[in-house]
């Protein structure tokens, strides 16, 4: 099939996931939320892999089936957004730090230097930091699952029988596809702590590790080694980040490897926080980050229990939480502190159907006694039938910028916020107690 049916055919299979999301999907989906919350729940992977059990093998073909109707696509959240169109954000001030964050890197076939656009490359490199999550192991050979991409892929999610043991489920980048992809951007913080990192077992997650340092980047994730923690110097300020993944797909090893969360869906113990925070600010860190991997795998909306743990970590004094994993981009919130972007998507990789190849980026500027202000940054990836490549919105094709304004201007959410200081933050929990 040449380029250009391919495209045509590609278009028409858009056109088909839009139509079938808006007048299937997104109404059951939000019946069963509604009426049924305990069968939504049976099409929730995170809730097996939390306790040890395994998706696909305790699940039967409904769930399985409802599962794959996720990932293909409904509404993009259109039926419960009454947001209309937003002004561009204004440009902050040339010279001022700011910390930008992105998504999931997934392992993609043909990953290199051209897998990010020219203007995308030039606004990364405004940045004095680019945190992004490196989800997969690292080795000097790739391996994307791509389910809709490869043969491979798709015959696994027809069997849809995972076997933990089974090389064929290994995300696994190469590393000098990576050297080309980082090549020219500002320093790199790379999160592990996700679900993907221990793919390759404990040895691979090792190997993952020692490859990221070897190209430079900092790591923040692994919790055998100073708590997972990082700070770093944004300017005047010092910001630092923690990571916590919900698990892990293979559990062999993986204990003490990530800081996970104290139950899914998503909860951290108040006190362990606070820790958490203060572990931070004894190594002078004035704002704090989280770097949640968090949520549910195709899903628009977060859980009322995020939202929740949200406040709490707000409350111990994380000044802004930057989630990931569920392959689309959520809501951000930044009414009150803390600035919550639930999800940014996928930055690079995945199966790239209609709604998992846009997500965005998030510019983060820090203020004195807690201030965050931000930016919301759309960012658009060439759709499965063409090469693996990430723009920004403005570059996309005419269909993504018209089908999409709407969508992402119910996502984007500008402003500041501004936190109580780290002193005023222990004397509020000194008081409670």
């Amino acid at each position: 099939m040449t380029g250009f049916a391919r495209g045509i055919a590609g278009r028409a299979v858009d056109v088909i996931a839009l139509g079938l999301g808006a007048a299937v999907l997104a109404p059951t989906f939000r019946h069963l939320a509604a009426a049924r919350p305990d069968l939504l729940a049976r099409v929730r992977h995170e809730l097996f892999a939390a306790r040890g059990g395994e998706f696909v093998s305790e699940v039967g073909a409904v769930e399985k089936a409802a599962f794959v109707a996720k990932m293909l696509g409904s509404d993009g959240g259109f039926a419960r957004s009454s947001a209309g169109p937003q002004p561009p954000a204004r440009r902050q001030p040339a010279g001022v730090a700011e910390l930008l964050f992105a998504g999931d890197l997934l392992a993609a076939e043909g990953l290199g230097a051209r897998s990010l656009s020219d203007a995308l490359r030039a606004r990364i490199a405004e940045a004095s930091c680019f945190v992004v999550n490196i989800e997969g192991t690292v080795s000097t050979e790739s391996h994307a699952i791509a389910p809709f991409l490869t043969r491979r892929g798709l015959a696994q999610l027809a069997r849809y029988a995972r076997d933990p043991d089974d090389g064929g489920w290994s995300s696994r980048h190469d590393v000098d596809e990576l050297r080309a992809v980082f090549a020219g951007l500002p320093r790199v913080v790379a999160s592990v702590a996700n679900n993907h990192t221990l793919d390759d077992g404990l040895d691979g997650f090792d190997r993952t590790l020692a490859l990221l340092r070897g190209l430079g980047h900092e790591i923040v994730g692994d919790a055998r080694t100073d708590e997972g923690v990082v700070a770093i110097g944004v300017g005047a300020h010092r910001v630092g980040m923690f990571a916590l993944t919900y698990g892990s797909n293979r559990r062999a090893g993986a204990d003490g490897c990530h800081l996970q969360f104290d139950d899914v869906p998503h909860r951290i113990a108040r006190d362990r926080a606070a820790r958490l925070v203060d572990r931070l600010r004894d190594r002078g860190a004035t704002h704090v980050v989280a770097l949640l991997h968090w949520g549910h795998e195709h899903e628009h909306e977060p859980t009322r229990a995020q939202e929740s743990c949200a406040r709490l970590l707000g409350d111990a004094g994380v000044s802004a939480i930057i989630g990931h994993h569920p392959h689309l981009l959520q809501r951000t919130d930044h009414a009150r502190p803390p600035w919550v972007s639930y999800s940014l998507g996928d930055f690079v990789g995945g199966d790239r159907t209609i709604w998992s190849r846009f997500g965005s980026m998030v510019a983060l500027r820090f203020g004195p006694d807690g201030a965050v202000s931000g930016e919301l940054i759309p960012t658009v990836q060439a759709p499965f039938w063409e090469a693996q490549r990430t723009m920004l919105l403005c570059e996309a094709p005419p269909l993504e910028r018209a089908v999409f304004a709407r969508f992402f201007a119910s996502k984007l959410a500008r402003g500041s916020c501004t936190s109580p200081t780290p002193r005023a933050r222990r004397d509020q929990r000194e008081a409670a107690s």
